[in-house]
């Protein structure tokens, strides 16, 4: 319990404070609904009493009823009591409805912005910790982990009210017959507490294993779903389905274990309950008189009648909570571990203002966590504003990491970029709304053309003006044109309905949409024919003058228009210069431009 109460504590410092009260409160409501349960209990003597024939004169509790309402013929106090009874139940009922629905309502509301609040730490986290992650994991950690810790949050209360309203009714049982109800105490609480030890470290285990086998399923759901061209040419479509299908057979093999070991004090207190009663009766008749034992039997047995299905709740909801220990401590551990990867300076707005400059990068070098040796070394280059900037190189040559540092998603453990004397890594933000970026694989939502090249701008400012000059820039002309919807046409689950190059080119209009200061093409024309390559190598040039460009790229045709060229050779700009300059004075780029013109 307590390293399940640990868990819960670092989940729910995704929950917004201004939930945290409501979530107290549902605890403290439960524990009125416990009181109000402790309260029929105790009605049911007195009714009990009447009912046995009990003289009012002859019972304590019957005089105090008695003085309090003024009635004293034993009819008239079997009505007061009846209608107290219908008027409690009702209240009750009634009363724990209500709170049911408001309690579902904050957890839901909780449980939404916990995942909010998720997600956006995952958005937070150092690029060079976050490329490192697994879609699936986190898939799992948003799709299930969550819902699990909450749902979890939601049996410790239940369990809290079962507990309670169990004491409550036997404190109630207590003022009864204080002997029987300690026999009746020690019968069900044993029996309870055998049951739930006995059972625990199945459950774990079994937990453990459901969870495990979950992670299996989601990584081998992915590459059947995002990879299905190379899984289709490969002929794995079948085995990733028969691997998944395994995954979810452990899955759905654990959960049938576990709901059966959910179910089994069920069934055994429920026999025991006979029992129980019987060795209560035999106590009462005992040590009290034939009528009043009567009486307080049948209050026992209204109490059993409560505390059974309420000690059964408690079991079962045990066994969840223990199977649910693994999720809950998984998704406590990728929180710790984002919480340490989290960028502070992206938590809150960035009002810096990085003016049109020149960027400096001054003596960088950096390695990654996981990697032995340095990707760069010792590099410096000026990217003087206005001027269109490429970088060619072998692969693994440090292009990427150096385009990395660039847009500020990873910053140097040597060395600074600057603009303007700023360094860029101090106002990443601010960095990145005037930076504008075309990824080798672009990124299309299953969205309106509208939406996909405004992206991440609200509906209601989005600019139709602006978007149809950066699809003129970006060549999509003709596209749009082919749209009978136009604007609004939807491009589909990643962009099913475009080809390749028509994808690149809806990455380019989004990128110049944004009307950047800095534009980076990140292999942006490796996907397009010749003859739009030649187009969309047209528009770079059209540009120049008006935004900082730098262009990655292996085909040397796209960059051969540029101001400065910088060559990339194992993690050191090995020479920069224009194409002819470096044609001409250095011989392994020489060799990449005499290799670029084979036919």
């Amino acid at each position: 319990m307590g390293q399940l109460v640990h868990t819960l504590r670092t989940a729910f410092t995704l929950v917004p404070w201004r939930l945290r009260p409501k979530l107290i409160g549902i605890a403290l409501g439960s524990l009125l609904v416990a009181l109000f349960d402790m309260l029929a209990v105790l009605l049911t003597l007195p009714m009990l009493e009447l009912v046995s024939g009990t003289n009012p004169n002859d019972s304590e509790l019957l005089r105090m009823i008695s003085s309090w309402t003024g009635l004293n013929s034993p009819r008239s106090l079997l009505i007061a009591v009846l209608i107290s009874v219908v008027i409690l139940m009702t209240l009750k009922n009634v009363g724990t409805l209500m709170f049911r629905w408001w309690s579902l309502g904050v957890m839901a509301n909780a449980q939404a912005d916990a995942a909010e609040a998720m997600l956006k730490l995952y958005g937070r986290a150092a690029w060079e910790r976050q490329r490192l992650r697994k879609r699936s994991d986190m898939l799992q950690t948003m799709n299930g982990y969550i819902g699990a810790a909450f749902g979890t949050t939601s049996d410790l209360i239940q369990l809290m009210v079962d507990v309670t309203a169990a004491a409550a009714v036997m404190g109630a049982l207590l003022v009864v017959s204080p002997i029987a109800t300690v026999v009746a105490a020690a019968f069900f609480g044993g029996t309870a507490w055998v049951l739930q030890a006995t059972l625990k470290r199945a459950q774990i285990r079994l937990g453990e294993r459901a969870r495990r086998a979950d992670v299996r399923a989601w990584n081998h759901l992915t590459p059947a779903l995002e990879g299905f061209k190379e899984a289709r040419i490969a002929g794995a479509g079948d085995r990733l389905a028969e691997d998944y299908a395994e995954a979810r057979r452990v899955a759905a093999f654990s959960n049938r274990a576990l709901g059966v070991l959910g179910e089994l004090p069920r069934a055994i207190l429920e026999i025991l309950m006979i029992v129980g009663i019987l060795v209560v009766a035999g106590v009462l008749f005992l040590t009290t008189e034939g009528d009043v034992a009567f009486a307080f039997l049948g209050v026992f047995a209204i109490g059993a009648m409560r505390i059974i299905p309420g000690l059964n709740r408690a079991v079962a909801t045990l066994g969840r909570i223990r199977s649910n220990l693994p999720n809950v401590g998984a998704l406590a551990r990728t929180i710790t571990d984002l919480r340490r990867d989290e960028q502070p300076e992206l938590a809150a707005p960035d009002v810096h203002r990085f003016p049109p400059a020149d960027i400096r990068v001054e003596n960088v070098s950096y390695s990654f966590p996981d990697a032995d040796t340095p990707v760069l070394r010792n590099v410096s280059a000026v990217l003087r504003r206005g001027e269109t900037v490429a970088l060619v190189g072998a692969s693994g040559a440090g292009k990427t990491t150096f385009v990395e540092l660039l847009m500020g998603l990873l910053r140097p453990q040597i060395g600074e970029v600057t603009a303007e004397g700023v360094p860029i890594h101090e106002h990443p933000q601010a960095w990145w709304r005037q930076l504008g970026l075309v990824a080798q694989d672009v990124y299309v939502l299953p969205r309106t053309i509208r939406e996909n090249i405004a992206f991440g701008c609200p509906q209601d400012q989005m600019n139709d003006q602006r978007i149809l000059e950066a699809i003129s820039l970006a060549q999509l002309d003709d596209v749009l044109n082919g749209m009978e919807d136009g604007l609004d046409t939807v491009l589909g689950e990643s962009g099913l309905r475009l080809s390749g190059g028509q994808r690149q080119r809806i990455g380019i209009a989004r990128a110049l949409y944004r009307k950047p200061q800095f534009l980076v093409l990140d292999e942006a024309t490796s996907a397009l024919d010749n003859e739009t390559e030649f187009r969309i190598t047209e528009t770079i040039k059209s540009l120049r003058g008006s935004m900082t460009i730098v262009v990655v790229a292996h085909r040397l045709s796209t960059v051969k228009h540029a101001d400065q060229i910088l060559f990339f050779s194992e993690g050191e700009i090995a020479d920069r210069g224009t194409m002819a300059e470096l044609t001409q004075r250095n011989v392994e780029f020489a060799n990449l431009v005499r290799l670029g013109q084979l036919n």
